[in-house]
């Protein structure tokens, strides 16, 4: 959790991963962890269509006032 984003991951054993990301406060840019899947990885969300890419086991996220995110490998 950073502020008013609380963000959490989850894996299984078949190589699945997702991402979700929820924000109750202000428009924010963040920077989470990811390193548990590898480089190069896009992850889409499933809400909006976004999707992201991991770099350097992190990835970087703009959301909304408000907003979730439901990030899936």
């Amino acid at each position: 959790a950073k502020g008013d984003v609380y963000a959490f991951a989850r894996t299984n054993d078949k190589g699945e991963a997702a991402i979700i990301a929820l924000n109750r406060g202000k428009e924010i840019d963040i920077e989470l962890a990811a390193d548990f899947v590898a480089d190069g990885t896009v992850l889409s969300d499933q809400l909006t269509g976004q999707k992201v890419m991991v770099n350097g086991g992190r990835i970087k996220l703009h959301l909304q006032p408000d907003q979730g995110l439901m990030l899936v490998k």
